[in-house]
């Protein structure tokens, strides 16, 4: 009788350490796993329409919860000390998945012994999108003023005016790889699902370690119930974190819950349940270029004059402070609104000649000249910003469109309760 010859399970990376080839060839053998294949709501959100869910609305711009009343605490966070939340329609439906693998681990349906998939537990849910934004432009700003300091003195810049055009023209450069706006956060790689309300992680296993997805969650004897269970209450599984559940909202059982909770079923909720991210941006664009220009600016600075004799004479001269009430004193709201334009631009990259992106811009101006109406012209160019045509076409077009999803909506893309003018501008926009 032959010997049993003992197959060697692969071995898959437990960390990113160790030659860049061997950690692709493990990658492979994770990817191609079988477990990864056996059904439709198994997704790569590093592709295809997935990459950006829960982030950006059918229009293409980018979107945040409206509001953090919708979230509800998760009764089965890991830690009862500190709850987690999610969405209240994602968290009821979680709950009510979870109190069926606790019923058939208790009847032996399935196995009750593993870590992670016997009785389920939360360990990373929402996490505020603001929050990481803030946190990442304290330090940008920081680095940012840096270099702003370390200009000759001959070249800087002596107000405002001249600070906004400084800015302007450096961010051209940085600005899609390190984005200086929140909408373009919310789109980069430096944000993720985890912000939309939408995700849940059942586990604490790093994202590199394949080697324990492996072992806790695809060569688990409940692996399969899992995939079964996910598909009937309307998760999807990520295929890159198979402990990550995200709530297909045009699923049947999520549809039903969100329209009970959130007010809006299907793809419907990315407008009920969503805003444009520029709607939470707004208030706090005018504190934030406040700030940056103090620390970007000495209290004095130096300019050479020529005397009457024609001697020159270096002259200190203050360096002027701005405060809410006194900003649109050193620049319009033009200069405003052309800041951030051209800084989306830069940031987004969209496929656009230099001819046509100078149009917009003033197309977009001239609306709010004519109307002073922000809501309509900044939802026309985050629509054309964000989507990949080569051409605007007719700026009349895109304001009926504008109109169309505004009504839609049921709000404007821009707080009506907002003065860009005014003091009420430097809201804190956190969502």
């Amino acid at each position: 009788m032959a010997p049993i010859i003992k197959r060697e399970k692969p071995s898959y990376s437990e960390n990113n350490s160790g030659g860049s080839k061997g950690l692709f060839d493990k990658k492979i053998k994770y990817v191609t796993e079988d477990a990864l294949s056996i059904a439709p709501n198994i997704v790569d959100f590093n592709f295809g329409e997935y990459i950006y869910y829960g982030r950006m609305n059918l229009r293409g711009m980018p979107i945040v919860l409206a509001s953090t009343d919708n979230l509800k605490k998760l009764r089965k966070s890991a830690d009862n000390t500190a709850p987690l939340s999610a969405l209240n329609f994602v968290g009821l439906i979680f709950d009510q998945m979870a109190q069926q693998f606790d019923k058939s681990s208790a009847t032996q349906n399935i196995a009750a012994d593993q870590k992670y998939l016997s009785n389920l537990k939360v360990y990373r849910a929402y996490e505020s999108p603001w929050r990481k934004y803030q946190e990442y432009k304290d330090i940008y700003f920081q680095q940012l003023s840096q270099k702003f300091l370390e200009i000759p003195d001959e070249q800087k810049f002596k107000d405002m005016k001249q600070f906004l055009n400084y800015l302007t023209r450096y961010l051209a450069g940085p600005a899609s790889v390190m984005p200086f706006t929140y909408p373009s956060f919310i789109k980069s790689r430096l944000s993720d699902i985890m912000g939309s309300g939408l995700a849940i992680e059942i586990a604490d296993i790093k994202y590199s370690n394949d080697q324990e997805k492996v072992e806790h969650f695809l060569d688990s004897p409940n692996w399969d119930y899992y995939v079964n269970a996910c598909n009937q209450y309307g998760f999807i599984i990520d295929k890159q974190y198979p402990f990550r559940l995200v709530a297909d909202i045009n699923s049947t059982a999520m549809k039903g819950a969100a329209r009970a909770l959130a007010k809006g079923g299907g793809y419907n909720l990315l407008h009920r349940a969503f805003v444009p991210a520029i709607s939470a941006y707004l208030p706090s664009l005018i504190s934030d270029l406040i700030t940056l220009y103090n620390l970007s600016t000495t209290k004095y600075y130096t300019e050479t004059v020529v005397c009457a004799n024609g001697t020159p004479r270096t002259q200190y001269k203050k360096t002027p402070q701005y405060s809410p009430n006194s900003f649109f004193k050193g620049v319009s709201v033009n200069d405003v609104l052309v800041f951030y334009m051209t800084t989306r631009i830069n940031e987004q990259k969209p496929n656009m000649n230099p001819q046509d992106r100078q149009s917009l811009i003033k197309d977009c101006l001239d609306f709010y000249n004519k109307s002073k109406d922000l809501s309509i012209p900044l939802t026309v160019f985050e629509t054309i910003v964000s989507s990949t045509v080569d051409k605007i076409g007719s700026f009349a077009y895109y304001i009926k469109q504008a109109k169309e999803f505004m009504a839609v909506q049921e709000r404007p893309i821009v707080p009506q309760n907002i003065d860009i003018q005014s003091d009420s501008f430097t809201g804190e926009g956190g969502y």
